[in-house]
C-alpha cells in the first residue's frame, strides 16, 4: 500500500536464543532477506563508553578489576542478572542513593555482595593522599584489589589537588594512573593529551 523512498533502509535489532527467554527463530525466508551483523561487547569496548558516560567510577572500576568478568551473567527469568544495560541501570541508581546495597534489584544478590566487598576495602584516602598521611612502602604493598578501590575515593579530587594525586599514583604505577586519567577526564581524549601536556597546578588543603 505505501511505497517507502529509495533511501529508505530497514534496520531490525534482536537477541540471540542464546541470550534470551524471550528470543525466537527466524523463519528462514525472512532471515534471508536480511544482512547479519553480529555484536559483541568487550570489556575494553566497554570501559571506553562507560568512562565517557559517567558510569559511576566505583562501578567501572569494579568491571576493570574483575576484567569483566561480572558484566554478564546468566538470565534464568527468575531473578535479576548483570549485562552492560543493567550496568548502566546501577549507576544511576548508586549516583542518586551512594548505596551499593540497592543494585541487588538490579544485577543481582551474588554480584552485589561481591560489589559490596569491593567498595568496603580498607583503601589510602583521598584526605591522606593529600595531606601527605601515607607510607609508600604500605602503599606499593596493596594488593590490585585494594589498588583499585582506591581509586575510587581519589577519582573524587578537584582540580586544584589533582597534580598532588597524580604525582602520588606516578608511584603506585602507570598502569593505575592511566586508569585515574581516563576516569578523571571522562574518557575525552582531547582532555587526556591536554592533561599529559600541562604543568603542575598549585595544590592547596582540601578536605
Amino acid at each position: 500500500m505505501w511505497k517507502l523512498p529509495e533511501n529508505t533502509r530497514i534496520v531490525a535489532a534482536g537477541n540471540e536464543k542464546k541470550d534470551s527467554l524471550a528470543a525466537n527463530e527466524m523463519a528462514k525466508p525472512m532471515f534471508s532477506r536480511f544482512a547479519h551483523v553480529y555484536i559483541k561487547t568487550t570489556t575494553q569496548e566497554w570501559l571506553k563508553w562507560a568512562s565517557q558516560n559517567n558510569i559511576h567510577p566505583a562501578i567501572y572500576l569494579y568491571i576493570a578489576y574483575k576484567n569483566g568478568l561480572p558484566l554478564r551473567s546468566d538470565y534464568d527469568g527468575k531473578k535479576p542478572n548483570a549485562d552492560p544495560r543493567k550496568w548502566e541501570m546501577a549507576s544511576k541508581m548508586l549516583c542518586q542513593t551512594g548505596n551499593p546495597e540497592d543494585l541487588r534489584s538490579i544485577v543481582g544478590e551474588k554480584i552485589t555482595d561481591d560489589f559490596v566487598d569491593f567498595c568496603k576495602t580498607p583503601v589510602i584516602t583521598l584526605f591522606d593522599v593529600i595531606s601527605n598521611n601515607y607510607d609508600m612502602k604500605r602503599v606499593n604493598s596493596l594488593d590490585e584489589k585494594e589498588k583499585y578501590a582506591m581509586l575510587i575515593r581519589l577519582s573524587q579530587v578537584s582540580e586544584v589537588n589533582l597534580n598532588v594525586v597524580r604525582d602520588f599514583l606516578k608511584e603506585v604505577g602507570n598502569k593505575y594512573l592511566n586508569i585515574f586519567d581516563t576516569l578523571w577526564t571522562h574518557g575525552d581524549e582531547d582532555k587526556l593529551k591536554e592533561l599529559k601536556k600541562s604543568g603542575k597546578i598549585k595544590s592547596i588543603g582540601e578536605k
